[in-house]
């Protein structure tokens, strides 16, 4: 018969072992086996104790976080005393059951969060926590309107094809560094791409226009896309002719000379003392004054290919009248003549006098461009019998002839 003797005592709770002097008499013999049992303990050994219980409560797991000094909250039980999580001593939260809190320094590297939460007797109970460092800000897709594009008045100015790992919180406009509104993210879930659109006035301005989307995701990383676009929001400029106050007589011609736009030139249209002339593609119109005399008020109405429209407007002076005349002096008609004979005229036009004009049988013999008027003509050459007259020309060709006379040598 062997005999084998054994002493111990399993716990549920550890690998501790304790020696007590229960024997366990254990007889194999021919596959038979006896176990008598003795019922006497001894006094049990020191008990090896397990660290204090915890966890992590902020952030979650697999949070995702810039590389910036993150708040970090533990939770822990009573007898936890001191807590470190990743070289970072951490403090208790006062007016809390077991709130402990530090500020830990997050790189891009950081993989997570790994620390130990201790007891009184030191006693250490490891705990961890996953992260996602994302310093990515958002990406753009396209924007609109394009670069350069001619935009007029209200437009609208598009970010598409928005995305970001983490969400797109916003995105903020801005016009020539003037902060024009903010586009907030639709909320989760989304598909991760999204599209934004908001209105911008471009009031009266005209000129480059320097457009900016600012795009934050939900961390507060931010991107920015700049490009320029091209106010337009003035009609065409441009110098009416003639000037001011010309006199005009007849048909005249007005028109325009130094024409500037961005848009370019789209439609010109005329009138003349509140009447429609007509409308061209280009810079002149022909002006009917007839027998008018007095003011024309011409308005001209320019717009370019953005439908900016600007108003001229000039007067000019008809002057359809002709000048008067009156010879002073001279053979009276029927009279006989010899030699070099004058002709002495007055002559006044508003316009002006351009020339005073002597005619001996149809052909000008003589003109004077100066006031106090004198005509000469010799007799000598002429025929017997001389019809005579006097043509006055004011400065705009109106004519005036005097009464025709006869004279004879």
């Amino acid at each position: 018969m062997i005999h084998f003797y054994f002493a111990m005592d399993l716990w549920l709770r550890g690998p501790s072992v304790r020696v007590l002097p229960i024997s366990l008499a254990v007889t194999l013999l021919a596959g038979i086996v006896t176990v008598p049992v003795a019922a006497a303990a001894a006094p049990a050994a020191a008990q090896v104790s397990a660290g204090p219980s915890g966890d992590l409560v902020s952030p979650e797991w697999y949070a995702r976080v810039r590389s910036v000094p993150l708040k970090v909250v533990f939770r822990g039980s009573a007898d936890v005393v001191r807590v470190v999580v990743n070289d970072v001593t951490m403090t208790r939260v006062p007016g809390t059951a077991g709130d402990w809190s530090a500020i830990v320094p997050i790189t891009p590297s950081t993989l997570g969060l790994f620390g130990t939460a201790y007891d009184a007797l030191d006693n250490g109970t490891p705990f961890r926590r996953y992260l996602v460092v994302d310093d990515e800000a958002p990406e753009f897709g396209q924007v609109s309107p394009p670069a350069g594009e001619l935009v007029h008045g209200s437009f609208m100015a598009r970010a598409s094809g928005m995305s970001d790992d983490t969400h797109v919180d916003r995105l903020e406009l801005w016009a020539n560094g003037k902060y024009v509104g903010v586009r907030k993210a639709p909320p989760l879930p989304h598909p991760g791409i999204t599209s934004y659109g908001m209105p911008v006035d471009s009031g009266s301005y005209s000129g480059n226009l320097r457009l900016t989307w600012k795009a934050y995701d939900t961390l507060g990383n931010m991107s920015t896309r700049s490009w320029t676009v091209v106010a337009d929001n003035a009609g065409p400029t441009a110098t009416v002719n003639p000037k001011q106050n010309t006199r005009v007589r007849g048909t005249f011609t007005t028109w325009l000379t130094g024409v500037k736009d961005v848009a370019g030139l789209y439609n010109v249209q005329l009138w003349a003392n509140g009447k429609y002339v007509g409308a061209t593609t280009g810079t002149k119109f022909k002006v009917k004054t007839g027998k008018f005399n007095g003011k024309v008020k011409l308005t001209w109405r320019l717009e370019d290919d953005l439908y900016n429209v600007r108003t001229y407007t000039r007067t000019v002076i008809a002057d359809n009248k002709a000048p008067t005349v009156k010879v002073t002096k001279a053979p009276k008609s029927k009279a006989k003549v010899k030699g070099t004979v004058k002709v002495y005229v007055k002559a006044s036009d508003a316009s002006g006098i351009a020339r005073v004009e002597l005619i001996v049988n149809g052909k000008v013999v003589a003109k004077d461009t100066k006031s106090g008027y004198v005509l000469s003509v010799n007799t000598k050459k002429q025929k017997k019998t001389m019809k005579v007259r006097v043509r006055v020309y004011d400065k705009l060709g109106n004519v005036k002839y005097a009464p025709t006379r006869v004279w004879y040598r």
